[in-house]
């Protein structure tokens, strides 16, 4: 039978987003998380060697220069993030992004006079950007109600094949018996026997 359909599996697989610099923030992303589990092992490798007092060999050298140079990467990863995150319209930034946006307007307004006009213009900015995540709440709130009903209509075709598949099997196992106790009608029962087996293994 196949798996249980759930709303999230399909939105997820309808998220995929077009955009060409939120693809390559996603890929950078994805690189950064690599490189920094890398230092993780390599830090914990460099730990057990140091505790042996091998922390003056060359692969301890080795895996030092390794660390200095990964963090270099993924410093400037970090900056072309920053830099293709800042130039997107606020339209095709992501709900994270759009939050880390709002909480760092709001950082800078906490260190501002409510009165004056810099505190008004990123007043401003945090509301658009608020005003766009709600947005994005309520169309994230109507794509999962329509996706609900989609995986409820797969789920409940799942379970009326299910249904099937069991009184298939149910069916299987009795002219399995009466096959056993009298050959002939075993004879009779054996291409339908081997249909049912073949369909159980198709679904």
């Amino acid at each position: 039978m196949g798996k249980k359909l759930k709303p999230d599996d399909i939105k997820a697989t309808m998220s995929v987003n077009s955009n060409p610099a939120q693809s390559s923030i996603r890929k950078l992303q994805d690189i950064t998380i690599a490189f920094r589990k890398e230092n993780d092992a390599l830090a914990l490798s460099m730990a057990k060697m140091s505790a042996r007092g091998e922390d003056n060999t060359k692969k301890y050298r080795e895996m030092e220069t390794q660390i200095k140079s990964n963090n270099n990467t993924i410093k400037e990863n970090e900056k072309t993030i920053a830099k293709l995150t800042s130039e997107l319209k606020i339209n095709e930034k992501t709900m994270s992004q759009l939050r880390k946006d709002a909480r760092n307007l709001q950082a800078q307004m906490d260190q501002l006079d409510p009165k004056s006009k810099e505190w008004n213009k990123l007043n401003k900015e945090f509301q658009t950007v608020r005003a766009r995540m709600k947005e994005i709440q309520k169309e994230s709130y109507d794509t999962t109600g329509f996706i609900t009903r989609f995986a409820q209509t797969v789920n409940k075709y799942w379970s009326v094949i299910g249904g099937g598949l069991l009184i298939a099997k149910k069916g299987y196992d009795l002219a399995n018996k009466a096959m056993m106790s009298n050959k002939k009608t075993g004879d009779e029962l054996k291409a339908t026997m081997e249909g049912i087996s073949e369909l159980s293994m198709v679904m």
